[in-house]
Parts: structure tokens; sequence; C-alpha cells
């Protein structure tokens, strides 16, 4: 009986993320029983694995694929191939002899495989091999962070690198337990001969007693972890396995629960906690930190090449769990799926509160229940992100708690806010995104602490009648401007909130001079001047300001065509905010270009619905320190994009959308740091220039055409040559048609 194949999750995310690359013509997946058969067909002359190959290579009239071995091999030679080979107990010989005789005997230079084939290759292990022209044995891994690590330690006078790699060795072949000791070293590279040999030595232990040696590496780099930074790892333990986290989420809840407390080097000599570093930068730092040490491992990456989301590898998952529960980091008392819901030390006795057996695993059935704790009014934190069935009487319970620093109703079906909202008056963080919620219910409301309030969803009509994707019309809807707002003077985010209803709404927004993040709304069917009055109040924010989005809705006709006029141009723009780093502008058509040339901190910039002429692209273009352009619908009144030599330096992500854009054209020197480009397209006449473009890591392509050339394109450049060297993955090539 043959041996059941294994073929670890990440391998067959790898392969099948590979197979739906354009940059391959074919795949093949095969078993083990085919790699172990040494026995040889008498009619087709090759090995199992030949003929398992060859019986999934599609029909090309191009290519005569017959019975014998050598035709097979010669496909191989002409084809970008992707293969998958499963095994149990496979030695890094037989994967040699199984290869070659899968490629022929051949003692020339050539490695038997078309440029750019990758062969990826399991063990019963997490690991997988890969590499554009050549396959890594499985030792390679080992070979690779060893190299690491020597590159790490080489100025280090008591790091002895034969204890590194008797560490990695030992290790091996788990690729979880090496990357971990890898941030580890890399933490600290100046490790002493002494420790080494105590790592080492709990590593033996562990082989010889037969216990988890990726536990043991973890509980080292939980102890060499500084304990201002435990507890917010801790605090992972409450979400539940393979949980997607986003990181603003987790840095705004670590601040209400109260884990993140400065120490001294982000205070000033007078003792205050300086301006310049407020808690959420101390608490992206804590993040930055267990990202580094390898606790957490980001999962979606935004245009701006940030970390937007993020989780936990189920060796870490399990290990944070049990750490937790020996510290009693969480109160026990309500169940597990609670726990991602409330504060973590909640003290409430839900068996006490005698809810029904039919919603004690509810959280939202279970508030009024809650409620009747006498802890009930201590809580922090109340996340209802993605509940549904939430009722006016459930918001009304959830405002008796006087103490709520943190409060989301983000993504629920929530409609309307009560009145008794205004009796959270420790709230900091307010989230109704994604929610119907379009105003209080009181023209005045005061939350003297609020300092994050969020709001607004984009709402994108069907294209009418013909079916046209010209036709169509994108806005954005949010809450109104409360009154009280200008008396909240700790606010430092404001997105999104529909200041079109009144002179007195705009006017309030230039009172708040802690202001970092402002979103509004505007409707093109009240437009006495309102645009113009908005950049007036934006100049007086000046010194704060560091991201702006404006949203302009326009009124469309009946068969879905957007109406504009004169009003879409700016007259009074004043001085933009020197401090800007993050620019959002939609439906506004004249009179921006100016005042975004003055932006020199300006890193992202988002425009769509703004028709900018050709002269346009070479005035942002010598933004110094811009990294991230998204040019969507509309944006851009021309079909060509061209980028010239000295354009957009600091460029590292490009994403062009919308229908109007034909043709795009690197030259030579253009956007010399570019690293991502998407593009999505109705029709593509040409793409030029990828070749120049060195530091490329992703390509994607959205639309109708014919990726061969544009393949060839990326293939032939002179940057493959590093990629091809340095890192398989350098380069992720998508198309969908």
């Amino acid at each position: 009986m043959w041996d059941k194949p294994f073929v670890n999750r990440f391998t067959l995310e790898i392969y099948h993320r590979c197979s739906r690359s354009a940059l391959f013509e074919w795949k093949a997946r095969v078993p083990s029983m085919y790699i172990d058969s040494d026995t040889y067909s008498c009619y087709h002359e090759m090995t199992g694995l030949q003929f398992h190959i060859m019986s999934q290579i599609p029909k090309v009239s191009s290519v005569r694929v017959g019975p014998r071995a050598a035709e097979l091999q010669a496909y191989l030679r002409i084809k970008r191939v992707l293969i998958l080979l499963e095994s149990t107990h496979k030695t890094h010989d037989t994967y040699h002899k199984r290869i070659k005789e899968l490629i022929g005997d051949d003692d020339s230079d050539d490695d038997g495989f078309q440029r750019g084939s990758t062969i990826i290759i399991t063990t019963d292990v997490t690991y997988s091999s890969h590499n554009y022209t050549r396959v890594y044995p499985p030792r390679a891994i080992y070979k690779a962070f060893y190299d690491k690590a020597k590159e790490l330690t080489h100025e280090g006078v008591h790091c002895n690198h034969q204890y590194v790699e008797e560490i990695l060795d030992k290790c091996y072949p788990h690729a979880f337990t090496m990357k971990m000791f890898m941030h580890l070293l890399q933490a600290n590279p100046q490790r002493t001969d002494n420790e080494l040999q105590n790592i080492m030595g709990s590593i033996s232990s562990c082989i010889r007693l037969n216990k988890s040696v990726p536990e043991q590496m973890l509980m080292w780099c939980y102890n060499d972890l500084p304990s201002k930074y435990k507890s917010c790892l801790m605090y992972l333990s409450i979400f539940p396995k393979d949980r997607t986290i986003t990181r603003t989420t987790l840095v705004r809840r670590w601040i209400a629960e109260g884990l993140i407390n400065p120490t001294r080097e982000y205070y000033t000599t007078q003792g205050q906690l300086d301006n310049a570093t407020t808690l959420e930068v101390v608490a992206k730092h804590h993040f930055e930190m267990l990202v580094a040490r390898g606790f957490i491992r980001p999962v979606d990456i935004s245009d701006a090449c940030n970390i937007k989301t993020c989780t936990l590898h189920h060796e870490a998952s399990e290990f944070i769990a049990r750490i937790a529960i020996d510290v009693n980091f969480v109160d026990t008392d309500l169940p597990q799926g609670f726990a991602q819901h409330l504060s973590i030390h909640n003290r409430i006795p839900l068996q006490a509160c005698h809810p029904p057996t039919e919603v004690a695993n509810d959280i939202v059935a279970s508030l009024p229940y809650l409620a009747k704790s006498s802890q009930w009014k201590l809580l922090k934190v109340m996340d209802l992100e993605g509940c549904r069935g939430l009722k006016k009487k459930h918001l009304k319970i959830i405002c008796k708690i006087i103490l709520l620093r943190y409060f989301s109703l983000r993504n629920t079906d929530v409609t309307e806010l009560p009145k008794q909202i205004e009796m959270l008056t420790c709230l900091e963080t307010l989230d109704i995104r994604q929610t119907a919620v379009r105003a209080f219910a009181t023209k005045s409301i005061m939350l003297p602490m609020l300092k994050h309030m969020l709001a607004g969803e984009s709402q994108t009509c069907p294209p009418p009648l013909n079916n046209n994707p010209e036709r169509f019309q994108e806005s954005f809807v949010g809450v109104r401007l409360p009154n009280g707002v200008p008396r909240m003077e700790k606010l430092e985010m404001l997105s999104h909130v529909d200041v079109s209803h009144s002179v007195d709404d705009m006017i309030s927004i230039g009172q708040l001079l802690r202001l970092r993040k402002l979103g509004v709304i505007l409707d093109r069917k009240n437009r006495d001047g309102l645009l113009d009055l908005l950049f007036q109040q934006i100049e007086k924010l000046h010194g704060c300001l560091r991201s702006l989005s404006i949203q302009v809705n326009h009124p469309v006709t009946s068969d879905g065509v957007i109406i504009h006029d004169d009003a879409d141009e700016v007259h009074a723009l004043g001085s933009p905010p020197k401090l800007l780093r993050s620019l959002n502008i939609r439906g506004i058509r004249n009179g921006l270009l100016g005042w975004i040339a003055e932006l020199d901190k300006l890193v992202k910039l988002t425009l769509s619905e703004t028709y900018l002429g050709e002269d346009a692209l070479g005035i942002i273009g010598n933004l110094g320190v811009l990294a991230c352009l998204r040019l969507l619908h509309k944006s851009y009144n021309g079909s060509k994009l061209h980028i010239k030599n000295g354009e957009f330096i600091s460029l590292k992500s490009l994403i062009v959308r919308g229908n109007d854009i034909t043709s795009i054209h690197f030259n030579e020197g253009a956007s010399p740091k570019l690293e991502m480009f998407v593009w999505s397209f109705a029709r593509m006449e040409a793409m030029d220039g990828l070749d120049e473009l060195y530091y490329l890591k992703k390509v994607e392509l959205y639309g109708d055409c014919n990726p061969q050339p544009l393949r060839d394109q990326m293939w032939r450049g002179l940057y493959f040559q590093y990629l091809r060297d340095q890192m398989w993955r350098r380069l992720d090539f998508k198309h969908n048609g």
C-alpha cells in the first residue's frame, strides 16, 4: 500500500497561487506513488513519474507530444511549467534521482527546464522548495537561514557561528522553528556563546524527550521579548484561531484596555508625553515589534505597503493561549466567543445573570443579562463588529457603561443611535462605519474624550439600461456632523462626515486643532460656495492635519451620466497643510494642481473623477516622497499614461483603475523604485517599459489582453537576473481576463 501523500496547507496555497499565475503554461501534481515507482512502462518506456506528468499535459497543436521519454524532455525545455512533487519520506538523493530521470541524463549546463519553470517539493514537515531555474533540495531552506544568520552576526565578537549552525541543524526540518530563531537572532545578533548553548541544550532535550521543538523555541522568543510588549501579545489570545485581525482595531483596543504605557523614552524633559508621540504611535510601534519578532504574520498589505490585517501562526496561537491561561490574563467566566467582544478583565459571571440556555452563546442576545452584573458599568471595550440583530434597546443598555472607551458597531444592521450616547463621557473611539446611521438622534452631542469618530460607507449604483461600464455613479455617504463637534477638543480623527447641510458644519471643522485625519462628504446639490469654504477651514489645520479625504457626490441623469458644472472648480484654496501625508480627492475637476504641488511631504495620493490633463502627471511626478499613487475612475483625461525619466522617483506602488486609460509607457529612469503595479482596464493598446523597473515585485492586470508579450517583456528584463538569483517569489504576476 502506498503512503498517503502529505501536502501541507502552506504548500497547497503556494501551488494554487502559482497555478493561477499567467507565468506558467501548464501545471502537474504528482502523488508519492509515482515518485516512488522505479518500474518502467514497457510500452511507453517511461518511469511512473514521467508517465504521470505526461498524462497531465494539455494537447498543444504546435508541440507534438509522443510516448517517448525524450519527447517529454523536449517539451519541458520549451514550456514554462509548474510541478508539485508530493512525498512523505524521500531523501535528498531520491529527489535528485527522480528529477534527473524526468529531465534526462544530461551533463550539460542546461538544467533541462525552460527558464521560469518551478518545482515544489513537499516533505512530512511544513516546507516547500521553489526556484525559477533549478530545483533546490529540501535542505536548501536550512542553507538559506544559515547564510542569513552569518550575515546578521558577521560583526558579532561574541557570537559563535558554529553554535548558530548547530541550532539550525537541530531545528531542521521545522521551518517555523527556524524562522522564529532567525527573528530571535535578528532582534539581537550579539548573542553570547552561553545564550546559544542554552538554546541548543533546550532543543536537544526536546528532541530526546520527544517534546515540541516549536513550543520550546516560542518560549525562548517569549522570554526574550521585553515585558512592555508581552501584554499586547497575550491580548491576541482573545481572538479565534486563524482569525484575521485589523491592525488599527487591534492598536486602538490595546489603548482602550490600558495596555499601552509609554516608557521614559517617549517623554520630554518636562515629564510630559511628547505631542508628536501619541499613544497610538506607541501602540503602532508595539505592533511592529511583534511583527519583527515573528509572532504576528501580515496578511493584507495596503497599496501604500502598510500592514492592514494580520493573523497568528497556529503554533504561536496555541502557545499564546496557554500562556494567557497560566497567568489568568483573560477572565474565563464567560463563553470563549465573548472574549473578542468585551474587555479582557470584565469579571462578569454570566451564569449569575441567569440567561436562557438558547442565548448563552449569542453576544447580542446576552447583552440584557450581562447588564445585570455590577461590573457592567466598568467595561472599557465593546466591539460588536459584524454582529446582527442589534436593536435600540441593546444600544441603550450599552450607553450605561460609563467607563467605555472603545465602541464599535462597524458592519452591523444598526440604523440609528440613541440619545443616551452622550452618557459615554469616557468614549475615545466610536466606529459606525458600514452602517445605515446617517445622523445622531440629537442635533447637538458632546463626547468630551472622543478622539476617533469613524463613519461612512461607499455605495456604487449599477450601470443603467445599456449596461455601459462608463456610466455609473459611486457615492460616499456618512453621518451628519453634530453641532457639538467644536467642543470635542480632543478629536484627532473625523472620517467620514457629511458637511453639505450648513455653513456651520464647515466652520466647526476649522476649530479642531488636534485633527490628524479628516474625511468629508459634499453633495453637489448643495453647492453654495461650500467647497471654497472647506479649503479655507483646511488651511487652519496646517499644523496638525496628516490625512485628508474629500468625496464630492455629483447628481446623475436618468440614464446614469454624471453631471458636472463650473462649481467643480475650487477658487479659494489657500495654503495647503504642510504636514499632509495622505490625500484622497474625488469629484473636483479643476484648481487643485497648484495646491497639490506644494505638498512636499505627501506620501499617498488617490484621485478619481478629477479629469486631470497630461501636464498634471508631470506636476504630480515631481513630488519627491510620493510612494503610492492611485488613479481611479475618470481621474485622468487622456488615454495614454506616459511616465518620463526623472518622474516619481520615490514611487513604490502604482494602481490604475478605470476604462479610460488604454496605454501605459515607462521611460528608462521613470519610477525607479516601483515595486507594485496594478492595472484594471477594458482594453489594452500598449504596455511598455516593465523591463526597466528593476525593483518590481508584483504585477496585476485585470482586463482583456494577451499576457504573453508582457510576460516576455518581464522575463527578458535585466532586473530578472536579480530576482531569479535572490528570491523565487520576488515577482508575482497575475492576469485576470
